[in-house]
């Protein structure tokens, strides 16, 4: 047996080398089973694995929006969302809402409250004289100098389809009104 010297005594070296293999195997094993291993053979501190789950951005937020806009309610909406996203899931602002008095461009953060007020002064969509392009109806539109039934219809259509205008240049977005039309248009018209 090659554990044996010649004189039948057990080989030190050999029996050092079996004991060193064996408590390697046991080694291995165990560190394979520790709750520590997360299976890629680095060793994971329990301390970072629960920091690294709360600083994962939740997929979904919930906010809930009030006032002047067509179905108030809680709104699940994508993490990184803003005012304008949820304004639009609500079914966009109604005619009298004071669209001044919130910021369109803010993020949502979770079981944030949106409320937007009406315009008690009656001036609605014609603000200042101008015409709102976020809230002004059709026929609103077409005082517009250059604006017929066809193109309020797209700008509407437009609202509809990506939310409100979130800055005067947004209206040159709207199929028809390039940068001429719009020049025209820039003073007369207001968010």
């Amino acid at each position: 047996m090659f554990w044996k010297t010649e004189d039948g005594e057990v080989d030190k070296r050999c029996l050092f080398l079996v004991l060193l293999l064996t408590g390697a195997i046991v080694a291995g094993g165990l560190y394979i089973c520790s709750p520590f291993f997360d299976g890629s053979g680095d060793e994971v501190p329990a301390e970072e694995s629960i920091s690294l789950e709360s600083e994962k951005e939740e997929p979904e937020l919930l906010a809930y929006i009030t006032g002047a806009v067509k179905y108030p309610g809680v709104y699940k909406v994508a993490a990184g969302s803003h005012v304008y996203d949820v304004i639009h899931e609500a079914g966009d602002i109604l005619p009298y809402a004071d669209t001044a008095s919130i910021d369109l461009t803010e993020k949502v953060v979770n079981h944030m409250q949106i409320v937007v007020k009406t315009d008690l002064a009656g001036q609605g969509a014609l603000a200042d004289g101008k015409v709102n392009i976020n809230t002004a109806t059709g026929k609103e539109l077409e005082t517009l100098s250059g604006v017929g039934e066809a193109t309020a219809s797209k700008i509407i259509t437009y609202r509809k389809e990506h939310g409100l205008f979130t800055c005067k240049e947004d209206l040159k977005k709207v199929p028809g009104i390039g940068d001429g039309k719009f020049k025209k248009l820039e003073d007369s018209i207001t968010l």
